[in-house]
Formats: structure tokens, C-alpha cells, sequence
């Protein structure tokens, strides 16, 4: 009966009854980000925190600079298409909240930066454009 509210644990089953009817009544119960998060959690308590790194061109020097901090990196691909009630990425989101709480905001932004020009001296014959900008006219002199 389409009147009465769902209860749906899995994206997939969501996805599946959205597609036979889009005005169905679903109540979302995302277990799998209740589980990463608690697999987070864990982590963390066992002192193993992970920076989720979106670009993938400063990910071995994001590594080097993070590494002294006992802080892994890896890169994260989030999702362009989610499902309303789901969160795919709750142990990334966990993750990064800890290391901002306890190195603040600013610190992932400064070590960000260094690893940019860092990369862009090591690399200065790639090209290296953000919102069209030449970046190795910044970092390198004389280009």
C-alpha cells in the first residue's frame, strides 16, 4: 500500500521502489553510515586517522607533509548522485571533523598549499590550471 510509510535501511531498495512509484512514502534508515561511522569512531580511539584527499595530484606530498602528524592519506571520490536520506560518506565526513577538531580548519588548508607548491616546483613542466589561472606563474619565478 503506497499510503503507509516505508522503512528502507539499503539505497538499492530505495532506488527500486522510487523507481516503480516517486511518490511513495519512505522513512530512511541509513545503516550502512550508522556503521561507518561507529567503524570511524573506532579508529580513531585506536589512533588511526585518515585524510580523505580530493586531489589526487597533491596526494604524495599531502602524505609527506601529514605523515609526522600519524595522519594517512587517501583519496576520496565522492559521489556525484545521492539518494535523499543517504550519506555514502560518514567515515570520510567523521574522519575529517577529528582531524579538524584537533588541528583546526587552517592547518589542512596551510599544509594544502604547501603541498601545492611543493608539487608544482618538483613538476614545473605539467600544467597546473585552477578556475584558469596558470598556478606555477604563483610558485614559480621568472615563468
Amino acid at each position: 500500500d503506497t499510503q503507509d510509510t516505508i522503512i528502507v535501511y539499503n539505497e538499492a531498495i530505495f532506488l527500486n521502489l522510487w523507481q516503480e512509484n516517486q511518490n511513495i512514502k519512505v522513512k530512511v534508515i541509513d545503516t550502512l553510515c550508522i556503521n561507518q561511522r561507529e567503524r570511524a569512531r573506532t579508529d580513531i580511539k585506536q589512533g588511526n586517522l585518515i585524510y580523505f584527499n580530493s586531489q589526487e595530484w597533491l596526494h604524495k606530498e599531502m602524505s609527506l607533509l601529514l605523515a609526522p602528524y600519524n595522519i594517512t592519506v587517501k583519496q576520496y571520490l565522492g559521489g556525484c548522485l545521492i539518494s535523499p536520506g543517504f550519506n555514502p560518506d560518514c567515515y570520510e565526513e567523521e574522519m575529517w571533523k577529528e582531524i579538524h577538531t584537533l588541528y583546526n580548519r587552517m592547518f589542512i588548508d596551510s599544509l594544502q598549499e604547501i603541498a601545492e607548491r611543493n608539487t608544482i616546483i618538483k613538476n614545473p613542466n605539467k600544467e597546473y590550471f585552477r578556475d584558469g589561472i596558470d598556478l606555477k606563474k604563483k610558485y614559480i619565478p621568472n615563468l
